[in-house]
């Protein structure tokens, strides 16, 4: 068993009411205690990037005031900063299993096309089944930030993600990674919801990823760069916002030219900042 997973069966039922419990109910209660702890936590040695919102520390890892956790917070970071996407044109972009307090930042953005979308949405969002996704590849952007990791077959959900995107267009994926693998792990045997959460440490994954990540990106067309992004920044700001240093953004492009498919000799690491593209 790999270091920090559990057989528990406490932690299996706790995951498997948490999957059984609706979404709304969930994020009420979310809701409900961010909105006591704004008050509370009223002060300035942590800012959450998602917002701006700046308190005496995070509620359990999360921004009081829009919910973000560390991984939601990274994005929003990249994004900003790497991505500049606030001063960027106008950029289609689709979001896959979206979070709240991304929702709340991306949908404030005027100059964002935004989408979000998942298997099962809420009100007002796309139904996207990420290995048959219904809508016209005319999107610049593409995040999904641990999904893959519960999809069935991973693969058709990267040449789909390829797919939507035009020519040129980038895609922000995280995924749990364990390093200490040689490769990725997928058991066919693993077939209950115990034997998952035995296998993988979660009842609702269906593989481990191995450092081999990156290639299953590749082999669906992209261009991938692997960004320890938190590492990138000094330790200050790291601890400013709350952000997980293990926490791996493999950021992928599309290719301009149509039909050209990249290879294990494709750059590994970004050179230089990075912009989103126009219209």
């Amino acid at each position: 068993m790999l270091s920090g997973m559990s057989h528990r069966p406490v932690t299996f039922a706790l995951s498997v009411a948490k999957e059984h419990t609706p979404r709304r109910l969930r994020r009420a209660s979310l809701e409900i205690a961010l909105r006591g702890s704004k008050v509370l936590l009223r002060g300035g040695a942590v800012q959450c990037p998602t917002c701006g919102c700046a308190s005496a520390r995070f509620l359990r890892g999360r921004c009081p005031s829009c919910g973000a956790a560390s991984r939601q917070r990274l994005i929003a970071l990249f994004l900003r900063r790497e991505l500049g996407l606030v001063e960027a044109g106008a950029v289609r972009l689709l979001h896959l299993a979206p979070e709240p307090g991304l929702i709340r930042m991306l949908s404030a953005m005027a100059n964002v096309d935004y989408v979000p979308g998942d298997l099962v949405p809420d009100w007002g969002h796309e139904r996207v089944d990420a290995t048959a996704i219904h809508l016209a590849p005319d999107f610049d952007g593409f995040i999904t930030s641990h999904v893959l990791e519960h999809v069935s077959d991973d693969r058709a959900a990267m040449r789909e993600m390829f797919r939507v995107l035009r020519p040129g267009g980038w895609a922000v994926v995280l995924v749990p990674i364990f390093e200490q693998l040689e490769a990725t792990i997928e058991d066919d045997d693993a077939r209950t919801p115990w034997a998952r959460h035995v296998r993988y440490g979660q009842h609702d994954h269906v593989r481990m990823y191995g450092p081999d990540f990156a290639g299953r990106l590749r082999d669906a067309g992209f261009v991938v760069s692997s960004r320890r992004y938190a590492k990138e920044l000094d330790a200050a700001e790291e601890r400013r916002y709350g952000l997980n240093a293990t926490d791996i953004i493999y950021f992928c492009r599309k290719p301009e030219a149509a039909g050209l498919r990249t290879t294990s000799a494709d750059v590994a690491h970004a050179e230089g900042p990075m912009t989103a593209p126009r219209r």
